[in-house]
């Protein structure tokens, strides 16, 4: 077998470790109560400066529950329980030579506090947890994406499109340059972990890995590789990059209110044109 294998994790992170904090009992009470529901906050709670001031600062909030997800990363970080969990059943753990982790957090603070402390354990502790060669090259990286998390009308209009950016691109350019691609759905909100999921299936990703809720086990499938409809692409190289009225598009023969309704297509006054998220995906793909 060839040593010199290279993999990247591509994990979508939520607020696991402050939900699961207030249930920890060696967790002091005077941080459960300050830390009571700062899991769950709205994106527009005043409370997510807070979080904001101590994973840029690293103040005595963060290096407090950083000690605590050292001592138990698996039970602290929904996270760090799927990474650690495949990572020291995986067969090619040990001949990897690279290992890269992107973390993807919902944009807000609370969430990206959860996400600078396992990035800063994935860089201090990963190692001595998983059955790594002492020459593999560990690497993480947060990746910011707008609108992952605020509301459903953003994620649709400006998430989505720099999800498939950013994450779609990640994968390719990996798979270029020879990484096994894994694809860890775990945190966050549902629809950022479906479309990333989804996002791995087009583009080449080799696995998808989660929990399984009930045996609380680390499960990972093979993922089926799913594509476009020749059609639409057909109907969108039509289209490309232009604002074409109504009856332009009815004139290749579809259903303007169908594409609108699926997302497909975006009103601009009195035309309508690809959505962005859409000629991201082709122009991705070589397909626009």
């Amino acid at each position: 077998m060839n040593v010199d294998k290279k993999a990247a994790l591509l994990v979508t992170v939520g607020t696991s470790i402050l939900i699961n904090l207030p249930r920890r009992s060696e967790v002091p009470e005077n941080l459960k109560k300050r830390l009571e529901n700062a899991g769950r906050l709205k994106p527009t709670d005043p409370d997510q400066a807070m979080f904001r001031e101590a994973y840029m600062t690293q103040n005595e909030l963060f290096r407090t529950v950083y000690n605590l997800v050292c001592g138990d990363p698996r039970g602290m970080s929904a996270e760090l329980n799927v990474i650690i969990g495949f990572l020291d059943e995986w067969y090619l753990s040990k001949y990897l030579k690279e290992l890269r982790i992107y973390l993807y957090p919902t944009d807000t603070d609370n969430c990206r506090f959860c996400a600078y402390l396992v990035k800063k354990f994935i860089d201090e502790k990963l190692r001595s947890w998983v059955p790594l060669k002492d020459e593999c090259e560990i690497r993480s990286e947060i990746v910011e994406l707008r609108g992952f998390g605020t509301s459903i009308e953003f994620f649709r209009e400006e998430g989505l499109k720099d999800l498939l950016d950013k994450y779609a691109m990640t994968i390719l350019s990996l798979s270029k340059n020879g990484y096994r691609i894994i694809v860890m759905p775990i945190g966050g909100y549902k629809p950022e972990s479906t479309y990333a999921t989804m996002i791995g299936l087009m583009f080449g990703a080799s696995k998808v890995v989660y929990i399984h809720e009930s045996f609380r086990q680390v499960i990972d499938l093979p993922l089926l590789p799913i594509d476009v409809d020749p059609k639409f692409i057909e109907i969108a190289s039509k289209i490309g990059d232009d604002e074409l009225p109504r009856s332009a598009i009815e004139m290749l023969g579809v259903d303007v209110d169908e594409l609108l309704d699926r997302g497909l297509l975006e009103r601009t006054g009195e035309g309508y044109r690809l959505a962005g998220w859409v000629k991201s995906l082709l122009k991705a793909r070589g397909l626009l």
